[in-house]
């Protein structure tokens, strides 16, 4: 297998991150992305609600080579929750969501490979029963997503972010 690396937070310019949170009503979720000591660390609280709601971090990735990919692989040190890579494609009918979660052990460092055949397609949050198939090579955005169904704090420490063959 082989193994190329596409973002090295040691080297990133967190600008190229956004931080989306959606807090439908009270306020009670928070989330923050900065690097520090070579991880891109994606962190916050989470408050159990009635609402749905969730903290993700998400850039542009057009224009990374994803061509003859099998999956992604993440480089990371988790806190033991479980989270979901996210990954756009932009295609004519409209942009398409693909999704898949990975969990993590608590203060390990994990490789973790995500096969594209394991993303489940997705529109406004949705799963979809028909869509177009996950190509690589429309990737256009990737995020990194925690749900509401865990409750208090989150951090995820992604050293790196890559794709095998």
């Amino acid at each position: 297998m082989q193994e190329r690396w596409i973002m090295e937070f040691n080297h990133l310019n967190t600008s190229q991150w956004k931080e989306l949170l959606h807090d439908p009503i009270t306020g009670n979720r928070s989330g923050a992305f900065y690097v520090s000591e070579g991880f891109g660390v994606f962190s916050g609280d989470m408050q159990e609600m009635d609402e749905n709601g969730y903290c993700s971090i998400r850039s542009e990735v057009s224009g990374l080579d994803f061509k003859e990919a099998k999956g992604l692989i993440l480089d990371l040190v988790g806190d033991g929750q479980s989270y979901f890579i996210d990954l756009r494609m932009l295609l004519p009918l409209g942009p398409f969501g693909f999704y898949t979660a990975f969990y993590t052990l608590p203060g390990i460092r994990q490789k973790i490979y995500l096969p594209f055949s394991e993303f489940e397609p997705s529109y406004l949050g949705e799963t979809l029963a028909a869509s177009p198939p996950l190509n690589p090579i429309h990737i256009s955005s990737m995020g990194v997503m925690v749900l509401d169904v865990m409750d208090g704090d989150f951090e995820l420490k992604i050293r790196s972010i890559g794709a095998y063959k």
